[in-house]
């Protein structure tokens, strides 16, 4: 595994360790689905067949690429492509094939998502409020309050799995922070008056920086105060009072909503939720506009809509009760 990393580090040393884990993971799973669990890996020839790779069957049933979502199936061919670059003597022509199902796996999902459609795998998980309601209703019910902390932390402010990392600190002790630890780490500061969060691990951070979030609803911010005081250590949400990875939050939240609403949810589902019901009616009101003068909404967004220069308020990062530092 290590060495596979390395590989995958020098090819594209700007890479986060957390995407060189992902790739490496992802590579390690084709060759035990293509070659077998307990085969060791001692080439890539098993990525050589590009046809073979996305339909391969085991005991009668397709099992690799073609049973992914499409955002996971890019993350592999760019796993893949990085290995085969890494070759002393590369393929070029099998990596040129690679790239164009790369871009066309990007321009599909593109246009799926124009579509304002939820995806057929999706389409159980995308949940009604009243369902998200009863989501925290059963949590609530249970005696681990962790667990309606965080499926309502998620539904409130519609994090990643990034969560998992959050540790709670006064904002004396986090104004003490390096900037590397600021930068490194994902911050819930716990005043007498105020709860902010403060994010910099996460998955777009070389683009947004670090992420404030006030917590300003009422009753919320109570029922964390009160949970928080439960705790033993400065891990906002542990594991056997040990930090969660992002693998084992994904596991729990899946695990949990099923005993709760009978659906297994990600951050991910959970915000597609909570956002589609708060910006359907808007959405498609945008769509018959963009229809009407013949562009996408992407470009009604990008090319139409301006505001005057003395309304943009602060030069920072803004997005509803979020701002960047």
């Amino acid at each position: 595994m290590e060495q596979i990393k390395e590989t995958i580090k020098n090819q594209n040393p700007l890479l986060k360790d957390t995407s060189i884990d992902h790739y490496a993971k992802s590579i390690f799973r084709l060759h035990e689905a293509m070659v077998g669990k307990d085969e060791p890996l001692v080439n890539l020839d098993f990525l050589k067949d590009i046809d073979e790779l996305k339909v391969h069957q085991r005991n009668g049933d397709i099992v690799y690429l073609n049973s992914f979502s499409m955002t996971t199936i890019r993350n592999f061919y760019s796993a893949i492509i990085l290995m085969l670059q890494s070759e002393d003597t590369p393929d070029k022509k099998l990596i040129q094939k690679y790239q164009a199902v790369v871009r066309g796996t990007a321009k599909k999902y593109e246009e799926e998502n124009e579509t304002g459609i939820v995806s057929a795998r999706q389409q159980d998980k995308l949940l009604k409020m009243d369902q998200i309601d009863k989501l925290l209703a059963e949590a609530k019910k249970e005696d681990n309050k962790m667990n309606y902390i965080l499926f309502k932390f998620i539904t409130l402010y519609h994090l990643r799995n990034e969560i998992a990392e959050l540790r709670y600190i006064t904002p004396t002790k986090y104004k003490k922070l390096t900037k590397q630890e600021r930068d490194d780490g994902n911050f819930l500061i716990v005043g007498t008056k105020k709860i902010t969060m403060k994010r910099g691990k996460f998955k777009t951070n070389k683009r947004y920086g670090i992420i404030t979030t006030p917590i300003e609803d009422k009753v919320f911010q109570k029922e964390l105060r009160d949970y928080l005081k439960t705790l033993n250590n400065d891990i906002v949400f542990p594991y056997n009072g040990e930090m969660m990875d992002r693998k084992r939050l994904s596991n729990h939240l899946i695990y949990n909503s099923k005993k709760y609403i009978g659906i297994g949810l990600s951050t991910t589902m959970i915000a597609k939720s909570v956002l589609s019901h708060k910006y359907e009616a808007q959405q498609s009101k945008q769509k018959v506009d963009a229809k009407n003068r013949g562009h996408s909404v992407n470009t009604q967004n990008m090319v139409y809509i301006k505001r005057l220069p003395d309304e943009q308020g602060e030069k920072e990062f803004t997005k509803g009760n979020v701002t960047k530092d």
